[in-house]
């Protein structure tokens, strides 16, 4: 007797992002994220597929989108964003951004809870919805209204290219955001600068490179991004004041020019790493790495047996790999650790070098050193000193 074919559809598993899926009359319908490590798909991916299959099959195993008089899934427009995304946001050496990630985490929960839906189903009510979900997750009010952001963004571009009707994003856009202090969502202080009695208090918990790497944005104000991808030929050293101009940065998109300028004192911490090659990046992880490795055998109360791997290891050439932001900002959180202080960020040195340079030159010097177009960027990074009212106060208080 001939076996009996199933006929139901296979739950498969697309290589590139890792997402469930499955194909109903010609039509891909992503399930969720289904971990690599897993061989069978998780149990929240089996139930979505039961459930559309279900459907699929009380419908006459019609198309669900003809079916239903819906038109395109969200889960279809998420993709076709995503696809836009990958040669949109890049910078002119064509490396992507980073802002494409920062989509994939605002949109996994439209994905997850929507993302079967038709488009035109879903409503400003279903948005205001998730919105709640992530108050009550305790998310930050800033993160929230990011997170919205990017969704309405997605149904905003497709509109643009008529892959929906232009009124769905219309419809979405009336939900305003969050204001501060006006709802229930988590308020989260402003970012100030670190105390430099801070930044001493991990040095010792460094490495050379990394050491180097936080006294040279403290000095300079850089961006954390521009940091970790300072290379030696993007340096001028001609004038006394260095400039260095990064290929990419923060607003290389809208095609602006950013001058790093760079004093006596970050010149010195340079300097030697500077000679040692006329081009790459200077904060190499390989060599930092190495720096660790040399610290512990120092410190090991027993020496290393003598291995031929480990001397076959040692003699390799290093890759040239940068640091990421992430990596700097985890090494700094380990080292506030280890020295028993509050964890502070990276971005916080920023602050700290345009307080400080407030006081010394005034706003729009260090508006001019950070990079901004406005000094209303500028004033949320200087603190604004408060010596002539504390004059003012002796004199009339």
């Amino acid at each position: 007797m001939p076996r009996v074919k199933n006929s139901l559809p296979a739950i498969l598993r697309h290589k590139d992002n890792q997402l469930g899926y499955i194909n109903l009359s010609g039509e891909l319908h992503y399930l969720g994220y289904w971990p690599p490590e897993m061989a069978r798909p998780p149990l929240s991916i089996v139930e979505k597929a039961d459930s559309l299959i279900a459907e699929w099959i009380s419908l006459g195993r019609r198309p669900l989108s003809n079916a239903r008089g819906t038109g395109r899934t969200i889960n279809e427009i998420i993709v076709a964003f995503f696809k836009h995304g990958e040669s949109y946001y890049r910078h002119a050496d064509q490396t992507p951004t980073g802002e494409l990630e920062n989509f994939r985490y605002g949109l996994r929960d439209l994905h997850e809870k929507h993302g079967h839906r038709g488009v035109s189903e879903f409503t400003i009510e279903d948005l205001r919805n998730l919105r709640a979900d992530l108050i009550e997750r305790r998310l930050a009010r800033t993160t929230i209204n990011a997170n919205i952001r990017r969704i309405r963004t997605v149904f905003r571009w497709a509109a643009s290219e008529g892959l929906i009707d232009a009124e769905i994003p219309a419809r979405l856009a009336v939900l305003q955001n969050l204001k501060a202090n006006r709802s229930s969502a988590k308020e989260t202080m402003g970012i100030c600068g670190v105390q430099d009695e801070q930044i001493e208090a991990i040095l010792p918990h460094l490495t050379p490179t990394l050491r180097s790497m936080v006294l040279v944005q403290r000095l300079t104000g850089m961006r954390p991004g521009e940091l970790v991808n300072l290379r030696v030929e993007e340096i001028e050293r001609s004038q006394e004041i260095w400039q260095y101009r990064p290929s990419k940065h923060k607003t290389s998109h809208r095609g602006s020019e950013r001058i790093v300028l760079i004093g006596p004192k970050a010149q010195a911490i340079l300097g030697p790493l500077l000679s040692r090659s006329e081009s790459g990046f200077i904060f190499q992880v390989a060599e930092s790495l190495k720096q660790h490795r040399n610290k512990r055998r120092e410190q090991a109360k027993t020496k290393y047996l003598y291995s031929k791997s480990k001397e076959y290891n040692s003699t390799r050439q290093p890759v040239s790999k940068p640091y990421s932001r992430q990596n700097y900002s985890q090494a700094i959180a380990r080292a506030c650790k280890k020295a028993g202080i509050p964890v502070w960020s990276a971005n916080r040195l920023r602050h700290t070098f345009a307080t400080e340079g407030r006081k010394i030159a005034g706003i729009e010097a260090v508006r001019q050193a950070l990079g901004h177009t406005t000094t209303a960027t500028t004033e949320i990074y200087a603190k604004s000193p408060i010596d002539a009212a504390i004059e003012l106060a002796k004199l009339i208080g």
